[in-house]
């Protein structure tokens, strides 16, 4: 019997799901089809990751532009108000007092329900805000509700969602005074005002 082991064989690793390209489908771009879950709204989805992209402070800007033109297909921009998914009822469309709970929480904050008369009806009311294409995972209910499951399609213009933001950080502050020295917190690298909502103060980082 020999003294020697066989090293066992390494077992074959998969490789890392970027390192293959996919090839580019300018019908729907990579990223976007990788991630599409059931509150993806077309058009809508490209522009918030683009936006979010675009803050990165550690890609350049040839890094960025790749991401536009090949994954998200579309350019960083304005985008003049927010979607939110709010549950309307239970699970199996039953009344739910924590879902009506929810759904006067969002009605307090500003938000509104979409209504639309159709899938086409929804690219219509809401192409201005980048959306190009009913959302794949909804449908619309008798009542005219974009729906999904337990969950209804609301929206807020811009200048209140940014409202709202404001009060969060804000909200974050106070609790965080209390648990530092004197109450004191870090001031945050952001304006807010009315018209143009948040903008950069200068001279500032994230």
């Amino acid at each position: 019997m020999s003294d020697q082991f066989e090293k066992p064989e390494s077992p074959k690793l998969k490789p890392m799901i970027w390192a293959k390209p996919k090839a580019y489908d300018a019908d729907m771009p990579a990223r976007t089809r990788e991630r599409q879950g059931p509150d993806y709204i077309p058009g809508y989805a490209e522009r918030v990751m683009a936006n979010n992209l675009s803050t990165s402070l550690v890609l350049t800007d040839a890094v960025k532009q790749k991401y536009y033109d090949r994954e998200f297909g579309v350019e960083p921009g304005e985008i003049p108000v927010e979607f939110m998914w709010v549950r309307v009822s239970g699970p199996n469309g039953e009344d739910s007092f924590s879902a009506t709970e929810d759904l006067n929480e969002y009605a307090k904050r500003g938000y509104e329900a979409v209504i639309v008369k159709d899938k086409d009806d929804f690219v219509v009311q809401f192409g201005y805000a980048g959306v190009t294409a009913f959302p794949p995972a909804a449908h619309v209910g008798a009542d005219g509700l974009v729906r999904h499951r337990d969950s209804a399609l609301y929206y807020v213009d811009r200048i209140r969602a940014d409202k709202l933001e404001q009060e969060r950080i804000e909200d974050n502050k106070r609790l965080l005074g209390h648990n530092q020295p004197g109450g004191a917190v870090a001031p945050s690298p952001y304006d807010f005002n009315e018209e143009e909502g948040f903008t950069r103060q200068l001279g500032q980082q994230t």
